[in-house]
């Protein structure tokens, strides 16, 4: 029996790998999923729509992101910035249009659906719809 099975740690490459590329920024992930695919092109591919995280919105143009928010409402979105920077959520509502914005801030102050669960629920909605635009080729990461 291996050590590690007998101490009950298990490695999963890929997930360590994902977790790895999520902490990256897009141009370095970008690269390293380049250098993949010309050797194994599936595991690039699946990599590249795994290693996504909520934080890659930060890093989607203006244009992307109004897109995104077509597909997510107000009131998910400003929840789901609730577990990010005050510097990045500014950034973030000041790319929205006026009164998606403010509905979204409204819910982002608001003490209403601030636990964790909430927040992480609303995060894994607008992540969807980011894998969901990219693999579809409607945005760029």
């Amino acid at each position: 029996m291996s050590k590690a099975a007998e101490t009950g740690s298990f490695i999963n490459g890929k997930a360590q790998a994902v977790e790895i590329m999520q902490a990256l920024s897009p141009k370095e992930r970008e690269k390293i999923i380049k250098h993949i695919k010309v050797k194994d092109p599936s595991l690039a591919n699946e990599l590249s729509q795994k290693s996504f995280s909520y934080n890659s919105i930060v890093h989607l143009s203006r244009h992307d992101l109004l897109r995104v928010c077509n597909y997510v409402d107000a009131r998910i979105f400003g929840i789901s910035l609730k577990g990010v920077s005050i510097d990045n959520q500014r950034t973030l509502l000041s790319q929205l249009d006026r009164e998606y914005a403010e509905v979204s801030y409204g819910y982002l102050v608001s003490p209403q659906a601030s636990d964790e669960k909430n927040i992480k629920r609303a995060q894994d909605k607008v992540l969807n719809v980011l894998v969901r635009l990219y693999k579809n080729s409607q945005i760029q990461l």
